[in-house]
């Protein structure tokens, strides 16, 4: 009897009449002779089959191959829709490329990639995650941004330069950028929580030991300096990979929500500093040390670490600092250079926008809150921005999103920057920065997860903290000597904190055009 002819097509499948019963036939034995079928004949002979008797003949292999199959077309269905890059299969249902990530349960197009693995996307349990990150981020990444009300009260106190005072800051960037990375394997290995536990208690400790230390520079250097940015670094890269863990369809979003903490709270810490400060610099620091225990508490209760499953034998943590692949990979480089360079341009503006502020507008008093409001308001426009750019990554990608936030800073550093002589303009810049220039907080982790998986995705993003180090410590101190060498002319801070977001931006290239040639691609 003739074989009815065979067909691909997706109709055949839902038309297959169901199984006669019968009794159990022996599977055909695989054939090794000359007379075998190709892999794709078998899989076409597999899938076509409407008869009782063809399908009770199938050999186990083609089954195997037309599972991959059926892998496929859905990866290529996803590919007409404009979501990501098609797997190569082959034979059997061996993935050799996972897809991009908005296909659910393969993620990353790079090393480290083929993570088949389902996520939340939502529910009580993952926005309580992203609200505990939020808690986090508020009291740890906030500081950064407030250390201008401090640097005003020990410049008055101590009658130092901005330079020589950025040196703590400096340091306390330092210490949590270059711990990250070591922070990051330890949570991979040990897990999340413990790592971040850690980091609250001694930051709370060294905050406390600043307030009663505050007379002396050099123990400021210690305590608000070094141990202070141990203990962010113990945290920070665990923290901000956990909504990727948690989100997939809308990682950036959630990411972009749990990152606003460091604007939205850094303004409230801001608003809370400027009226204690008055009370004095030991005083408004344990006040601002109570608040951020009740965080760090709220915080650590509600945040919960996620991991991928592992396969049979496979290690929890490679015995490689970064997965597999990573090192090889040019976009890896791409992405480190990007945030090496671009950092160093970043923080500029919060730095210094309240002296700038004082400076141009000599009618308000340098000690009232009005002089302050450019900061606290483009910090809490930056954590709404930073949801905003979340919101952007998850429809065009977050490499796309963090060429555009450091391009866009950049502009209006360059532009706008060196010709701020009015309240009202500097009250634009700081808006527009804040809600442009302020993504890079909340897309490090996303861009890392769309590169390389979420596998050993805290020792990645650790990585990319890593890179942050040199610019944070000294990226202030620098722009601080360039405003001396050019007289207190703040136009020249300007050009070179955007010429830096503008090398940054221009780094990051190599990564989006390696992952998709096309100009206007999802990556």
């Amino acid at each position: 009897m003739p074989h009815p002819r065979h067909s691909t097509s997706s109709d055949t499948l839902h038309n297959e009449r169901p199984l006669a019963p019968g009794p159990p036939r022996d599977p055909a034995p695989h054939a090794s002779g000359p007379t075998s079928a190709p892999p794709a004949l078998a899989i076409e002979h597999c899938v076509g089959l409407s008869t009782t008797e063809g399908v009770l003949a199938a050999r186990e292999a083609d089954v195997e191959a037309y599972v991959a199959l059926g892998r496929l077309r859905s990866a290529r269905s996803r590919v007409e829709g404009g979501e990501g890059p098609v797997d190569r299969v082959r034979s059997g249902d061996e993935v050799e490329k996972g897809s991009l990530c908005d296909k659910e349960g393969l993620e990353g197009d790079g090393a480290g990639a083929g993570d088949e693995w389902t996520y939340p996307d939502g529910g009580w349990r993952a926005w309580g995650v992203v609200f505990g990150v939020w808690c986090l981020a508020a009291s740890q990444l906030g500081y950064g941004l407030l250390f201008g009300i401090f640097m005003e009260n020990l410049e008055a106190r101590l009658h130092q330069t901005p330079a020589t005072l950025n040196f703590i800051q400096g340091l306390a960037n330092l210490g949590a950028n270059a711990f990250s990375f070591v922070a990051g394997r330890l949570g991979d290995r040990w897990g999340f929580k413990p790592c971040i536990g850690a980091g609250c208690c001694l930051s709370v400790v060294s905050l406390v030991g600043a307030a009663l230390s505050y007379k002396s520079l050099p123990a400021l250097f210690v305590t608000q300096g070094v141990l202070l940015g141990i203990s962010q670094g113990l945290g920070m890269s665990l923290f901000m990979a956990v909504p990727s863990q948690w989100f997939l369809k809308r990682r950036g979003l959630a990411t972009g929500i749990a990152m606003s903490g460091s604007g939205i709270g850094g303004s409230i810490a801001a608003l809370i500093l400027r009226s204690t400060i008055k009370l004095g610099y030991r005083n408004a620091l344990l006040i601002y040390t109570a608040c951020n225990v009740v965080a760090y508490v709220v915080g650590f209760t509600l945040i919960q670490e996620r991991n991928p499953p592992l396969k049979d034998g496979e290690r929890r943590v490679p015995k490689n600092w970064l997965p597999k692949g990573v090192w090889r990979d040019v976009r890896f480089y791409s992405l480190m250079g990007s945030v090496f360079v671009g950092v160093w341009g970043y923080l500029t503006p919060f730095y210094f926008i309240t002296a700038l502020t004082k400076q141009q507008c000599p009618e308000y008093a340098p000690t009232s809150l009005i002089v302050a409001v450019p900061l606290i308001v483009g910090t809490a426009v930056s954590g709404v921005g930073r949801v905003f750019g979340g919101y952007v990554a998850d429809r065009i990608g977050p490499i796309n999103t963090l060429f555009l936030s450091f391009f866009i800073g950049a502009m209006t550093q360059l532009l706008l920057w060196p010709r701020m002589h009015s309240f009202g303009a500097i009250m634009a810049f700081a808006c527009l920065y804040g809600w442009f220039g302020s993504w890079f907080v909340s897309l490090l982790a996303p861009s890392c997860a769309q590169l390389f998986g979420t596998k050993g995705l805290a020792t990645i993003v650790g990585f990319g903290i890593l890179c942050n180090s040199p610019g944070v410590f000294m990226g202030g101190s620098v722009a601080g000597w360039t405003l001396n060498a050019a007289g207190g002319n703040y136009g020249t801070v300007g050009y070179y904190s955007g010429s830096m977001m503008l090398g940054g931006a221009l780094a990051l290239l190599p990564a989006r055009v390696m992952g998709r040639r096309e100009l206007w691609a999802k990556y």
